[in-house]
């Protein structure tokens, strides 16, 4: 690149500058000097400084270009190859060249702070641009934000108008949680479903479901199942079809999606005023205690958001009480199914009539219990043939389990108290389990329940005891003897009794031949005595009461309508004590001797009154059942031949 030339030069304002001649005008270009060839760059006007010029005798030399207020400076970019050997220098030379070295320092700080206050003016109108585009790019996104507030504040006006339906709607969901009769899992879901479409009638679509924790047998499930799902909902999705199962490891985006709100409890919300058409929205279903046990689902378009999570808290409590309800009845219902078909196979190995009569469970709150002193648990009627176990529920009882025996003996109590203990532990686990969770342990085959009701029956006895002596500790004992006492000649029976239940006691059996002699052994300490002593039935006196009580069949005595109160009430404790005392193990000494317990002369016919299932005639499904019977029922009741004549048996109930 060639070198460039500079030539500066100056005239003042008021006249042409005389430092060139050729130059005729400030404001044209074109006009310039033969002599030189250049292009106009830039005019700048300043006030310029000037060194003092040199004294001579003449006296101090003034320049003649610079005299007086500001001048205009010029700068040309000069070509040398375009200026001619032959062109002439221009005139005054000497002076031009005076002038230019005079003006050189100052020119160059001219220079220097045009080009800084040049570069500090674009500078600052780049930061001006950039404050300029962030202030409309604010303002239009706060004009965007405004919009939309005011948008979403139309849309909350909007919302405001639906809230006299949905609280409408949650209102008939609580009533539905505080009706006596019990709802089931599927009709609590398809209530919920309904009045979440009663909320928002105006909507286009009603496409919802239920999806719950799917119960298994076999452990924990880590599957959801659909419980309840509206028509619109199997339309848009088949896997919206009730009972279908949504893996953990599938991959559809619906699955995937209710699965995320099922382990973290977080809702998956996307419908803000349920106005997007391509949103689905998800909202965990919680029990009392926080735990997520479902999800409610609204295909799109969903519902308002806001409506779907108020109403996934309102239905939460409500289904988690209907599932835990049914799944305890249900399990109870299999327990029943379970005892009764071993106590029928029991029977028919050991060429015994069946001891159970009647199995019933009756799902509802129980009757009110009986006035009647019992000296057993769950035992009721004259002669303790009837057991009724009420189960617990929150707010109430789950249900009533009704069996009424042939008669009562020490096998059949253990296995019925047995029975009892292991129900109520089943159903306390499943109420404060949580919803899907697999049944309990004890509970998940017949003979898991079997082998349960075993374990309990082991510890049934210590069980009864304890429970025969805290009842007999709560018979007012003063005006019970004192009632015995008033009676002048009683019937021989009542004598009887009174006499094995103090030959019980240690009292002398020959001298209690009298009325008169037995009455002055009678006192308020009897029954005490007998409560103490059901801690060690083992030491007590069972022949000599049982040869007291001898002829005198207890359980007819107990049904007579003519016998009195309190001899009803000592009849039963002593009835109680002899059952009880059979289902211990036998010791050394005459008082641990066991003996027969007496049987009841008044045993009832095989048909049981009212509608109570007639003994020995099972049911076809249940004979159907029993031609299935495994090898540990046989192995445990006996051999190949009673195994044969089981088979026999069934064939013949099977054909007729």
């Amino acid at each position: 690149m060639s070198p460039k030339t500079f030539m500066i030069r100056s005239y003042r304002r008021a006249r042409r500058d005389r430092v060139h001649p050729a130059e005729s005008s400030r404001t044209s270009t074109s006009d310039q000097s033969d002599d030189c060839v250049g292009i106009h760059c830039e005019a700048i006007e300043l006030p310029l400084a000037c060194k003092a010029p040199a004294t001579s005798k003449r006296g101090p030399s003034k320049p003649p270009a610079l005299r007086g207020a500001p001048a205009v400076i010029e700068l040309y970019e000069v070509d040398e190859d375009a200026i001619s050997p032959q062109t002439s220098p221009p005139k005054k030379a000497k002076n031009e060249k005076r002038v230019a070295e005079l003006l050189e320092p100052a020119v160059k700080q001219a220079m220097l702070s045009a080009l800084l206050a040049a570069a500090r003016s674009g500078v600052t109108a780049a930061r001006q641009q950039e404050t300029f585009e962030a202030a409309a790019n604010a303002a239009q996104a706060s004009a965007e934000e405004l919009r939309q507030f005011v948008a979403d504040m139309l849309s909350s006006f909007q919302l405001m108008e639906h809230q006299p339906g949905w609280e409408a709607a949650v209102d008939t969901l609580r009533a539905a949680a505080l009706r006596p009769a019990p709802l089931g899992t599927t009709e609590a879901c398809e209530l919920v479903l309904s009045l979440l479409q009663a909320g928002e009638p105006h909507h286009p679509t009603h496409a919802t479901a239920v999806l719950l924790r799917r119960q298994s047998d076999m452990g924990v499930s880590d599957a959801l199942h659909v419980a309840a799902a509206t028509l619109c909902a199997a339309q848009v999705s088949s896997r919206l079809k009730s009972s279908a199962v949504w893996k953990a490891q599938s991959a559809n985006q619906l699955s995937t999606d209710a699965h995320a709100v099922l382990q973290s409890g977080s809702p998956l919300l996307r419908s803000p005023y349920g106005e997007d058409p391509s949103a689905t929205s998800l909202a965990p279903l919680r029990q009392k205690d926080g735990r997520c046990f479902g999800v409610l689902l609204a295909a799109a378009p969903a519902y308002p958001d806001e409506w779907v999570e108020c109403m996934a808290r309102a239905a939460g409590p409500l289904i988690e009480r209907a599932a835990k309800r049914q799944a305890a009845s249900t399990l109870v219902q299999r327990a029943s199914a379970w005892l009764r078909q071993a106590s029928y196979r029991t029977a028919l190995i050991c060429g015994s009539r069946d001891p159970l009569l009647c199995v019933e469970w009756c799902e509802s709150d129980a009757a009110s219990p009986s006035a009647e002193w019992q000296p057993l648990a769950h035992m009721e009627g004259d002669a303790m043939r009837t057991f009724r176990c009420a189960l617990p529920w929150t707010g109430g009882t789950l249900g009533t389990l009704r069996i009424d025996v042939r008669e009562l003996d020490g096998p059949t109590l253990g296995r019925l108290d047995a029975c009892a203990h292991v129900l109520l532990a089943a159903v306390t686990h499943i109420e404060s389990g949580r919803v899907g969770d697999p049944p309990p342990l004890p509970l998940r085959s017949a003979d898991e329940f079997e082998s349960a009701l075993r374990s309990a029956t082991a510890e049934a006895a210590a069980r009864l005891r304890l429970t025969l002596g805290a009842r007999l500790r709560a018979v007012d004992a003063s005006a019970l003897i004192a009632e015995v006492r008033a009676y002048t000649q009683p019937a021989v029976e009542v004598h009887r009794v009174l006499a094995g239940v103090l030959a019980l006691l240690g009292h002398p059996r020959k001298q209690m031949r009298t009325w008169e002699a037995l009455k002055r052994r009678l006192g308020s300490a009897i029954l005490s005595e007998l409560s103490d002593a059901t801690a060690k039935l083992h030491t007590l006196r069972w022949r000599e009461s049982s040869l007291a009580t001898k002829g005198v069949p207890l359980s007819k005595l107990l049904l007579a309508n003519s016998c009195p109160q309190p001899v009803r009430m000592l009849c039963k404790g002593l009835l109680a004590a002899r059952i009880v005392h059979s289902m211990t193990a036998p010791s050394d000494g005459e008082g641990a001797r066991r003996t027969k317990p007496t049987r009841d002369e008044s045993a009832p016919p095989a048909t049981a009154p009212g509608s109570l299932q007639r003994a020995g005639t099972p049911t076809e499904p249940m004979a159907a059942d029993l031609s299935g019977a495994n090898s540990t029922v046989i192995e445990r009741f006996g051999g190949e031949r009673e195994a044969a004549a089981l088979e026999r048996l069934v064939l013949v109930d099977m054909c007729g």
